[in-house]
């Protein structure tokens, strides 16, 4: 009996562990991406498959990017444009030069100015939408 004992434990732990996965899986997604050395892209079509398979990644992060902005937004005693924090664009900045050396924290300035600002309008359009009751993107 004390295989049985044993085999039903690991059962209950596994199950437990399989439940821990899903409810994890309800609170988050992962995203997959190959992303290809550009030494070893030999064609122009190789190199451009490579682009389109990246744009769509950061589609989706951009996409779901917004979405987590505007729970930001939602939660900060000022938000949209007024509750902007300067500090905190400049943190997000240098931390992802330190990820992208080669573009340095001008080039990833510019860039996050353009995605921050595009989560804003983001958030006041549905913040505007929840207010009139409507759906529109």
């Amino acid at each position: 009996m004390p295989d049985q004992t044993l085999q039903t434990e690991t059962f209950q732990t596994d199950a437990l562990r399989n439940e821990a996965l899903e409810n994890e899986a309800l609170q988050h997604e992962e995203l997959r991406v190959t992303i290809p050395r550009p030494d070893r892209l030999s064609t122009v079509e190789e190199a451009r498959a490579a682009i389109d398979g990246i744009d769509a990644a950061l589609a989706a992060l951009l996409e779901r990017r917004a979405a987590v902005a505007g729970v930001v937004q939602r939660l900060k005693p000022v938000g949209g444009f007024a509750g902007r924090c300067p500090d905190r664009e400049r943190e997000i900045v240098a931390a992802m030069a330190e990820r992208a050396p080669t573009l340095g924290p001008e080039r990833l300035a510019r860039i996050m100015n353009v995605v921050i600002e595009a989560g804003l309008e983001v958030s006041e359009r549905d913040r505007k939408n929840v207010q009139d009751g409507s759906r529109a993107r």
